[in-house]
């Protein structure tokens, strides 16, 4: 879980993210990005992710229609759900990012990547941009 204002790796900018996929199946990859509080603006405007195809061992390739991306929203829970919970936003729905959004400066914006991995790929590292 990404909670909407926890700093950590995303407090720079900066994005990553780690995961595993299964052959024949679907692998999730979750990557924040969080907008520099040093910027003019305080906050990015028009952040879009978009997906490229992705590189494997011995030329093993998964193409970018087999990547979704997904925009991770928050909802606000005004009444705590139980004992160790909070009132706070929480991520939830995860809506296709399909245009571009604003994300206010010192607030964590999650992209959920669902790739859907061929039941004939090779095991290893891919890589993409």
């Amino acid at each position: 879980m990404v909670r909407r204002d926890a700093e950590g790796a995303a407090a720079t900018g900066s994005a990553g993210g780690a995961g595993i996929g299964c052959s024949d199946g679907s692998g999730p990859e979750r990557l924040r990005g969080r907008p520099d509080h040093r910027s003019p603006s305080g906050k990015l405007s028009g952040f879009i992710a978009k997906a490229s195809p992705l590189a494997g061992p011995n030329g093993a390739t998964i193409p970018v229609e087999q990547i979704q991306l997904l925009r991770v929203a928050y909802v606000r829970a005004n009444v705590p759900t139980d004992k160790l919970g909070l009132a706070d936003e929480w991520p939830d729905p995860l809506p296709p990012f399909d245009s571009p959004i604003d994300v206010d400066a010192n607030r964590n914006q999650p992209v959920w990547l669902l790739i859907h991995v061929p039941g004939d790929a090779v095991a290893g590292i891919i890589a993409g941009r």
